[in-house]
């Protein structure tokens, strides 16, 4: 079960490149029913080169948006 406050934050790595993937608690709960399962865990592979995330039962899902996302967590830090 995934609390309603989880957020979901990648750090990817693409040669020289640091970036954050930053994906707030509504879309994650989302995503997390779109993912491939291994070992009853939820796994999230980001595809090289690109910010797309494999689906459960193929294709991908775009996590551009959530790149360098910051706004979300500044909202969700202001409220605490």
């Amino acid at each position: 079960m995934i609390a309603h406050n989880t957020w979901l934050i990648l750090v990817c790595k693409d040669g020289q490149r640091v970036f954050d993937i930053n994906i707030a608690p509504v879309e994650f709960i989302g995503l997390t029913e779109k993912v491939r399962e291994y070992n009853g865990q939820k796994k999230f592979s980001v595809l090289p080169g690109s910010f797309k995330l494999r689906r459960l039962g193929g294709g991908t899902e775009d996590l551009s948006k959530f790149v360098n996302n910051y706004e979300e967590l500044r909202r969700a830090a202001s409220k605490s």
